[in-house]
């Protein structure tokens, strides 16, 4: 056995190492820039987690990780607060890159900035009304047998001009883990028992004192008693004139796990939605996916999640035509990092060439590329913000409406930055 094996040190090695025990940490090596020091969690090195030095808080160690200067900080601090509170030991394990709770965390705790997206259906009635939230809370804890339901977030709100309580089971990888058997507590069986008859492949009996939840293939059966647990339990505690709303919203990992999850998710709506008149709750029809109905409000946030629907581009350009109109380059924000900033490969001598080869009219007019008023788009990681690069002489409103326009950039997030390289006096103003 040789036991000068060298363990992986930066969060590349760390990542492409752990990545080839637990696929899921793949999509994190290209932001591999993104992170400080990460640290092994359990034996066998499978998952990571933020560093954390020894007096460090873990509030600290996500706002310098995952936040940024946009971020509403209170807001953050009170909503990890209400996470500490639930049964999930959250506060050892908030800082895990799976941690289904850090990223129901990263897309909920800001309803100023959230894009949380849903329209609501009154039960057995076709017209749709948008759910606007006004206030979240964490690991709501309702009464069920011995024990409690948390809910991992709850949103209220209204939807026309109801009064709206959704409550949403969160999943960031669990669901991946498939099995054939469960067991619970017997106080399960009953339930067991009504609302899960006739789901393809599923059986439900007493062993040992446990109630058995069985499978004839690999399946996601934690589910099943998740949500029927919440449903039991939202009911109970129901408050009058307000419309309660059951969901799952998970993190999508697509595949084949993913599409059963959704099949069995949807089967189970369909029993217990058919109790609506005696329960007063109505589980949503379909699973919710991150990325899809709610996005992170926070740049690094969404970088970290992969949710390239919410991130611009970055790349040179040219300015031409009497300065009136661009010509860029845009790419992915993934393209290439270095320690702080992200940025694309190209470089304006090489697009101006690309440019010329294919004929472009103006680049036909003059010789070199510094001849031309040019910029270049970045990705700052520290600020969390695009980071606009022109010369000083050119801000007119138009090219830069030009220019958020082409990079897809969001001007909430978008800073104009001058440097001496794209000042040069070659070009005529």
């Amino acid at each position: 056995m040789n036991t000068n094996t060298k363990k992986p040190s930066n969060a590349f090695e760390r990542l492409l190492a752990t990545s080839q025990k637990n696929p899921i940490y793949r999509r994190y090596l290209p932001i591999s820039e993104m992170f400080g020091n990460l640290d092994y969690r359990g034996t066998y090195e499978s998952s990571l987690s933020f560093h954390k030095e020894e007096k460090e808080r873990n509030e600290d160690v996500l706002v310098k990780n995952i936040l940024d200067e946009n971020s509403d900080f209170d807001a953050f601090h009170d909503a990890l607060e209400q996470l500490y509170q639930g049964d999930g030991n959250e506060e050892e394990n908030i800082l895990c890159f799976h941690s289904s709770s850090l990223c129901a965390l990263l897309h909920f705790y800001d309803l100023k900035r959230n894009t949380f997206s849903l329209f609501l259906r009154p039960n057995h009635y076709e017209v749709e009304e948008k759910f606007r939230p006004n206030e979240v809370s964490f690991e709501v804890k309702r009464p069920l047998f011995e024990h409690s339901s948390n809910i991992d977030v709850c949103l209220r709100g209204s939807a026309g001009d109801r009064d709206v309580e959704l409550n949403l089971e969160s999943k960031y990888s669990e669901y991946l883990k498939l099995s054939r058997k469960k067991k619970y507590s017997l106080h399960y069986l009953p339930l067991f028992q009504q609302y899960l008859q006739n789901i393809e492949g599923l059986s439900c009996y007493e062993e040992g004192g446990m109630a058995v939840l069985q499978s004839s293939f690999p399946r996601y059966l934690e589910m099943f008693k998740q949500m029927i647990a919440h449903f039991e339990a939202i009911s109970q505690a129901k408050e009058k004139n307000v419309d309660s709303y059951l969901g799952l919203i998970v993190y999508p990992f697509f595949g084949k796990k993913l599409v059963q999850l959704q099949k069995d998710y949807h089967d189970l709506a369909i029993r217990l939605n058919a109790l609506y008149f005696s329960k007063k709750v109505t589980l949503l029809d379909e699973l919710l996916l991150y990325g899809k109905n709610c996005g992170c409000t926070d740049l690094k946030a969404n970088l970290f999640y992969g949710e390239k629907d919410f991130l611009g581009c970055v790349g040179p350009f040219f300015v031409f035509d009497n300065n009136q109109s661009i010509v860029a380059s845009p790419t992915t924000l993934l393209a290439i990092e270095n320690e702080r900033f992200m940025n694309s490969p190209l470089s304006h001598d090489s697009f101006y060439g690309d440019l010329r080869w294919a004929g472009h009219e103006f680049t036909l007019l003059k010789e070199e590329y510094y001849q031309y008023p040019r910029g270049r788009v970045l990705f700052d990681l520290q600020k969390g913000k695009y980071l606009v690069y022109l010369d000083k002489r050119i801000k007119s409103q138009e090219i830069i409406k030009q220019i958020i326009r082409v990079f897809h950039l969001n001007p909430y997030y978008c800073e104009l930055a001058y440097d001496e390289h794209y000042s040069d006096k070659e070009f005529s103003l």
